[in-house]
Order: structure tokens, then C-alpha cells, then sequence
């Protein structure tokens, strides 16, 4: 995961979007993930921050699938935080 710890990692979420570079535990495969814990999106999905921390999981507001998922910690290999737009990645 970098240089990135996860109390980093939340705190990022927390302020906008990110993106999660994680090993599917289910195949894995990689899988690239912009997700958020922005207040706002908490407050319209209606998810309480104590809801969102399983543990070594944090689930997570996926802004492509519009919907709630989850990773586990240990499986993420890279993490980009506050990105302002998907297609600037070029992703």
C-alpha cells in the first residue's frame, strides 16, 4: 500500500474521491475502485460512519457502480487520494 496507512487511507476517503488499486480475494484479480466516505454521499445513502469499518474491511461508496462495496485492507496494492475527476486518470 505504499507509504499509506489505513487511518490515511480513511481520513482520505472521508475528504472526496479516491482510487483503489486492491486483489479480489474472490479470484484475484486486481480491481480499480474510485470510492468515497464524502458526508454528503453518507448522509443521501443513508450509512453511518460506524457502519463503514468491518475490521480489516472498509466498505465504501463505489462512485462507477453507484452502490456500496467493500475491500479488505490487506489486499490493496496502490491508493490515490482526493482525485477530482475519473477521466483524468485515464483509466
Amino acid at each position: 500500500m505504499g507509504t499509506y496507512t489505513p487511518t490515511d487511507l480513511v481520513a482520505a476517503l472521508e475528504q472526496g474521491m479516491c482510487r483503489v488499486i486492491f486483489k479480489k480475494k474472490s479470484n484475484d484479480l486486481l480491481r480499480i475502485m474510485y470510492c468515497t466516505w464524502e458526508p454528503e454521499v453518507l448522509a443521501r445513502e443513508k450509512m453511518p460512519v460506524e457502519n463503514l469499518n468491518e475490521g480489516s474491511r472498509l466498505i465504501v461508496w463505489d462512485i462507477e457502480k453507484n452502490g456500496w462495496r467493500s475491500f479488505d485492507l490487506s489486499t490493496v496494492i496502490d491508493f490515490t487520494p482526493n482525485i477530482e475527476n475519473i477521466e483524468k486518470l485515464g483509466d
